[in-house]
């Protein structure tokens, strides 16, 4: 048992060694990646002793070609006083080289050093402006620094700052948007919506027809699914009834935004029923109806046929999944939306929303054609980024 043991160390210390080897040939032959790699493997004693100079070395052979992560690796260094003096300021020469370039690592070391004033005055505007492009662009440990930045901006220090991010954005490639639906609860522009639809976000926009406004986020829910956020204007709301009075078989609809990049930004307008009481597993919180729903619905109203908004629709089932798991049986129009009940439970920790509610609407049963235009005006596209 030692002896296999032992083997298996020789092996992989063998294969170790083939690796370095491959990774210093491509590396001498001007292969800035591999000089990066390579230069990581002497950092952090993979495969050969920690030596800081030597990866140092390496790492100023891949920012000679202006490899991002070389550059930023350089500023690395600097910052930590590995293989050279200590030095913030020049580390923040070299992490700036790195963000223009692109790298969502460097635009988040450089906020780092901006928002701590290390190497370089504090400056919090520039700070968020860094952590929002990092973040944009996919790199998660910039999201709870632009959060945490942001909230410490005005306003319109904030919305200068991503206007200058969103600029240096158009010759990148930013992350991939989520958009979903949100309708209007007050007529000072409380939203509601799914947490999911705002997951992580950095820039939540809200379009109402032509217009696209700013977004912030007020609260969130993950157990529940639900998200608060505020625009500033005057709108147009929907009133939320509590879901208890509701029935099996109450016919519902809704207006949102269905899978937008390939059916457009119009709204659309689906009906069905309520065809549970409960959701998946007999879950509580949710109605299970088959009012058709895509991509893009989520965080839409379920309205009545009185026009109050009875659930918050959150998800469909997954088709192609669902087979799986049932023996290759499709599942047809399964879909789920939390309860107003929690929706209104959930207001309870927003009490400036809460007192602002629309009263439900009670007595007779309207047309569907006549509680469209009301429902589309209260409802937006939620662009989250």
């Amino acid at each position: 048992m030692i002896l296999r043991w032992m083997l298996a160390l020789l092996v992989a210390a063998n294969a170790a060694a083939d690796n370095i080897e491959s990774l210093r040939k491509k590396a001498e032959a001007g292969d800035a990646a591999a000089q990066c790699d390579l230069g990581y493997a002497y950092e952090k004693g993979n495969g050969v002793p920690v030596d800081y100079k030597t990866a140092l070395e390496w790492y100023r052979k891949a920012a000679a070609q202006n490899l991002p992560v070389g550059l930023n690796n350089v500023g690395a260094m600097y910052a930590g006083g590995l293989g050279v003096p200590k030095d913030e300021a020049e580390a923040v020469k070299w992490y700036r080289k790195a963000a223009n370039l692109g790298s969502e690592f460097a635009q988040n070391n450089l906020g780092i050093m901006l928002m701590e004033g290390r190497g370089v005055p504090k400056d919090l505007a520039e700070a968020y402006k860094w952590f929002y492009i990092s973040a944009r662009l996919g790199h998660q440990p910039a999201r709870p620094n632009a959060e945490k930045t942001g909230a410490r901006l005005t306003v319109a220090e904030k919305e200068q700052a991503q206007r200058a991010g969103d600029e240096f954005l158009k010759g990148h490639k930013a992350a991939r948007l989520e958009m979903g639906t949100g309708f209007f609860i007050t007529t000072d522009g409380y939203i509601l919506t799914c947490q999911h639809c705002i997951k992580d976000a950095v820039r939540i926009t809200v379009r109402l027809g032509a217009e696209t406004m700013l977004a912030a986020l007020v609260k969130a829910d993950v157990v529940n699914d639900l998200a608060l956020l505020k625009v500033s204007g005057r709108f147009r709301p929907l009133p939320l009834a509590s879901s208890r009075d509701v029935r099996l078989g109450e016919p519902v609809f809704t207006v949102g935004f269905p899978s937008p990049n390939l059916m457009g930004v119009s709204p659309k307008l689906t009906d069905g029923t309520v065809n549970s009481l409960a959701g998946e597993l007999d879950d509580p919180r949710y109605f299970q109806v088959n009012a058709a729903i895509q991509p893009g619905n989520s965080g839409g109203p379920l309205v009545n046929s009185r026009g109050s908004v009875i659930g918050v629709l959150a998800r469909t089932y997954s088709n192609l999944r669902t087979a799986e798991r049932i023996g290759g049986v499709v599942p047809q129009n399964v879909n789920y939306a939390v309860k107003s009940s929690y929706a209104l439970a959930f207001l309870e920790s927003a009490p400036d929303a809460l007192g602002k509610l629309a009263a439900p609407r009670f007595g007779s049963k309207r047309r569907l054609e006549e509680l469209a235009q009301s429902t589309q005006d209260a409802v937006v596209l939620i662009t989250a980024e």
